[in-house]
């Protein structure tokens, strides 16, 4: 039989984090999952419930949406889910506007090959437009991921007063 030898912790100092005083399981910060590990989950140290499932599920759509608006719409995360979310999201975005920039990246540089020759400048020149504006986006949404991403690891690093 193993016991847990750490209580559980929380990010702001309080009494009995993440108690639920509807049910007493909660109330011991030794125990894994309220003392239910076969129905239940628990990877980041935290019993989880239906709102975390919701706000983590509500972050992801949110950082993705916004990186690829330029930043508009984005919503701050007050949750640890929610936040997880956001960066899953940021990620998502960020990955995905790398991708855009370099397929845009060489849309651009094939385009002015074709244009070169005089002859493939009929093909050259609206794959030069087009490809510069997927370019353009990619840039964007990698930059406004990276950025919201990097945001986050400094706040996670950042040392917390108590």
């Amino acid at each position: 039989m193993g016991r847990f030898m750490t209580p559980d912790w929380s990010a702001a100092p309080m009494g009995v984090p993440y108690a639920d005083f509807g049910n007493p399981q909660s109330l011991n910060l030794y125990s894994y999952v309220k003392n239910n590990p076969l129905s239940l989950t628990d990877p980041d140290g935290h019993c989880c419930g239906l709102d975390d499932a919701i706000n983590f599920v509500v972050g992801v759509p949110n950082a993705y949406s916004s990186d690829n608006l330029g930043g508009a719409g984005r919503q701050s995360q007050s949750t640890f889910e929610g936040k997880i979310g956001a960066a899953v999201g940021d990620t998502i975005a960020t990955a995905q506007g790398a991708a855009e920039f370099t397929v845009g990246g060489t849309g651009v540089a094939s385009g002015i090959a074709l244009s070169a020759t005089g002859e493939g400048a009929i093909v050259g020149v609206p794959l030069v437009a087009a490809s510069a504006v997927v370019a353009a986006n990619g840039a964007i949404v990698a930059t406004q991921g990276a950025g919201h991403l990097g945001a986050t690891f400094r706040a996670a690093i950042a040392p917390t007063s108590l």
